[in-house]
């Protein structure tokens, strides 16, 4: 190869790797960019608009699951023994009341840029992509609402929240298994800050079913009532065709979220399956009669949708569906107390028991029952000393807003009744009547491990206190709380609430799904739920109190900001819920410790396995268990 033919080649050589390098450069251009507009439109805050087609499209859609499989289905939904409807009717009006909630939306929302862009594309796990794909976005585009002034009429309420069971501390886990309890519930907030039942919903994880399988069954008006009989026949659906096998798992997973309406006292709820929502109502005036609506926005809002007309789309996606059903949940108040005794007893009386009986008799109107007003604890709370007083033969208590009702004939400074009477008057009053005078504080909130919050009043009295009330099977725990109690009579009404005693109820108190309160503690009301984390200064306070706990010999092995209140007539902290607390023998000498050993241990297990994990006794320090 000559000179020439060579500088010919490198010439050639070195304008291909220039080339070369200019478009890798050009490509890393490209890449930075491309990252730049993902960072910025990720801190853009976008429109109502912007922020559902994100949502639709950058994340609802990315989901990918595996196809349906192609084996029958298991039946495997415990709903033996349960209420099931007659009919399974379209819910018509559903479309309507979506467009009109979700216009409300709009109109809170406006052109406003408030929302941050949803892109993130890595939500592989269902749970997570209920969670974040649309249960959040629900939230957030809901928040405009609750500040604006025009819609407070028609939304006079502070909030509302999709929350999973785990997400409350868990009343009744001790006696109730997880799979006999909803998925989650939404909550209601109202502006004096009280929680309420809304709706009840399930999750649906399984991959075996598919759209068609589900509007294939909720054509069938008495889908219920058609599979029920094949399961009383004992037929095995396993063995029959496709289509009857489909039926019963469908009707089975329906009935499942039907019986928790029921005893939640909502008439709204909606299973959850991924690229789906069945949305479902119920009127308690005719509950033989369950209502659904099938939000399947794959099929809808992908091909219809395009940037000019996607406007007249975007209230069909997802989060602006269980959005619009959230604001739609609103208009129907949950029954509590004597309501949800009420309800409750109807359904016992109209509907039919799932695999044990059919449907008899023809449909009649359930009766409207009149039922007598129940008087509700309406005064403020009585104060720690008026209680002390009242418990230990005091005077009355002049700082008490109350003090005029609890005065003696004559106008004396004295107490009209003592403590004893006290106890069997309340006790003697709930055994009438649980509902009068008495009412359950916050469904949602107001509820321990063990046990649920009452306000309580004592007519004519007017000694307006709270009771701790709980079922027969956790007696042990009231009990053992007692027990602190009397160890702590130092500190009551100063760190601690005054204990008034402990009363039944043979009838017992119905509480959201389905459990009966029949034991209560009463006790003074202790205050506002002290968080320290927003009340720096507290942190002392805390300390204070709970050393007074520990030097009069109670561990309390529980300290949270749930079991700490701030009590403005003493101007301190007082400590509460004692489930968990350990009462400390004082150190004695060795030789009697040896000898009482091992038959302290003996009635320390026969005390733990009466009531697992309450009543331990310990030695000075929890260190000794």
């Amino acid at each position: 190869m000559s000179d020439k033919d060579r500088i010919a080649e490198l010439e050639r050589l070195l304008e291909e790797v220039t080339r070369k390098s200019e478009r890798l450069r050009e490509e890393e251009q490209r890449k930075h960019e491309m990252l730049l507009e993902e960072d910025r439109r990720k801190d853009q805050k976008s429109t109502l608009s912007e922020y559902l087609y994100n949502c639709h499209f950058h994340i609802y859609l990315k989901l990918r699951l595996p196809p349906p499989g192609h084996g029958l289905p298991v039946p495997t939904t415990p709903v033996d023994g349960k209420f099931y409807p007659k009919r399974l009717l379209p819910w018509r009006t559903f479309a309507h009341q979506r467009e009109l909630r979700f216009n409300d939306i709009r109109a809170a929302c406006a052109q406003e840029r408030s929302f941050l862009s949803e892109l993130d594309t890595k939500i592989i796990d269902l749970w997570n992509f209920e969670r974040f794909a649309i249960e959040q976005p629900v939230g957030k585009i809901l928040a405009p609402i609750w500040d604006d002034k025009e819609l407070r009429g028609r939304y006079p309420f502070a909030d509302i929240r999709v929350k999973s069971a785990g997400e409350m501390p868990g009343f009744g886990e001790h006696i109730i298994a997880r799979e006999t309890r909803p998925f989650g519930f939404g909550i209601q907030t109202s502006l004096d800050g009280s929680e309420h039942y809304a709706f009840v919903f399930d999750y649906q994880h399984d991959y075996v079913w598919s759209v068609e399988h589900l509007q294939e069954a909720l054509q069938m008006e008495t889908l219920f009532e058609d599979v029920n009989t094949r399961v009383m026949s004992k037929s095995d659906t396993r063995q029959g065709n496709a289509q009857e096998a489909w039926q019963e798992y469908i009707a089975r997973i329906l009935i499942r979220v039907f019986n928790f309406m029921i005893i939640y006292g909502v008439s709204y709820g909606y299973v959850a399956a991924g690229k789906f929502h069945v949305f479902l109502y119920y009127d308690p005036t005719e509950p033989r009669t369950l209502y659904h609506h099938l939000c399947a926005p794959e099929n809808v809002v992908r091909d219809a949708a395009s940037e000019d007309d996607w406007s007249t789309h975007m209230s069909n996606t997802a989060v602006a569906q269980l959005a619009s059903f959230c604001l739609q949940s609103l208009q129907s108040e949950a029954a509590e107390g004597p309501g949800l005794e009420a309800s409750t007893q109807a359904a016992k009386e109209s509907l039919a028991i799932w695999g044990r009986q059919g449907y008899v008799s023809e449909d009649s109107k359930t009766e409207t029952r009149v039922h007598r007003a129940y008087n509700k604890p309406a005064k403020d709370y009585c104060t720690q000393a008026c209680l002390l007083g009242l418990k230990t033969g005091r005077d009355l208590a002049s700082n008490c807003p109350n003090v005029q009702f609890h005065r003696a004939v004559g106008g004396n400074e004295q107490h009209a009744i003592d403590m004893a009477e006290f106890t069997r008057l309340v006790n003697e009053q709930l055994r009438r009547n649980p509902y009068d005078y008495c009412e359950l504080l916050s469904p949602w909130g107001m509820y321990g491990s063990t046990g649920v919050l009452f306000k309580l009043e004592l007519a004519p009295y007017g000694y307006t206190f709270v009771a701790k009330g709980t079922t027969a099977t956790l007696l042990c725990s009231l009990e053992h709380e007692t027990n602190v109690y009397e160890k702590l009579h130092r500190l009551q009404g100063d760190a601690v609430p005054v204990h008034l005693g402990l009363v039944e109820l043979p009838g017992g108190y119905i509480l959201p799904g389905g459990l009966r309160a029949v034991h209560m503690m009463l006790m003074s009301w202790g205050g506002q739920m002290v968080k320290e984390e927003k009340s720096p200064g507290l942190s002392l306070e805390v300390q204070r109190s709970s050393e007074a706990v520990r030097n009069e010999g109670i561990y309390h092995d529980d300290v949270r900001d749930a079991n700490l209140l701030w009590n403005e007539e003493l101007g301190r902290v007082m400590v509460i819920d004692f489930d968990y607390a350990k009462i400390l023998e004082p150190p004695r000498h060795k030789t009697v410790v040896d000898l009482s050993k091992k038959e302290r241990k003996r009635g320390q297990k026969r005390a733990v396995a009466n009531c697992p994990g309450k009543a331990k006794v310990l030695d000075s320090h929890p260190e000794a268990v």
